[in-house]
């Protein structure tokens, strides 16, 4: 819980609390690159920490998984901006989420 009190020029005061909850960060760190070399409509997924499986999300779709592998290539998405992130399927621990714009 968090306090906070106001007090103005005259000697006003104002208090109010409010309730945080505080969320470890996660274990899995993600990474996307768009090659400049080749066919640059994909995008290069990497990721470490995960400790099983994982699917890989784009807009909060599952596109691939489970995976036993850290990395995955998105292949012609499409023009647009891409949300991407990967969660273990057991667990359903998530990265961070990484942005792609075409």
């Amino acid at each position: 819980t968090v306090t906070l009190t106001v007090t103005d020029d005259d000697g006003a005061t104002n208090t109010t609390t409010q309730d945080v909850t505080v969320t470890a960060a996660s274990p899995i760190t993600l990474t996307a690159e768009i090659p400049t070399w080749g066919n640059s409509d994909r995008v290069i997924l990497r990721w470490t920490g995960a400790t099983e499986s994982v699917q890989v999300y784009r807009n909060d779709e599952v596109q691939s998984g489970p995976l036993n592998r850290e990395f995955w290539v998105d292949v012609n998405p499409g023009t647009g901006t891409w949300v991407y992130q990967v969660c273990e399927t057991q667990s359903g621990v998530c990265s961070n989420t990484v942005t792609a714009t075409f």
